[in-house]
């Protein structure tokens, strides 16, 4: 079977969902679209790899939004182990 983490797709609107709540959405998606352009990263559909990655780099940033991809990283990481262990049930 294989690795469900290594083919999962990631959504902007995932990530705008994880930092939305601290820096508002329309904040949010501006800086993740700004990295990602800077970066080429797709983000309309991203890998988990550069979801992670954009993160990073947004976490970088001083003031709220830097804590909040922090945070925001952790998260999602915690999100996505659990989602894989319930479908590898």
């Amino acid at each position: 079977m294989p690795d469900a983490s290594a083919t999962a797709r990631v959504e902007l609107e995932e990530l705008v969902a994880v930092l939305g709540a601290s820096i508002g959405d329309e904040k949010a998606r501006a800086a993740l679209v700004d990295i990602g352009l800077r970066k080429s990263v797709d983000t309309r559909a991203m890998s988990r790899e550069d979801a992670l990655g954009l993160l990073d780099l947004l976490a970088e940033t001083p003031g709220i939004i830097g804590v909040s991809s922090r945070f925001g990283r952790s998260r999602l990481m915690l999100k996505w182990a659990r989602d894989d262990l319930r479908s590898s049930r």
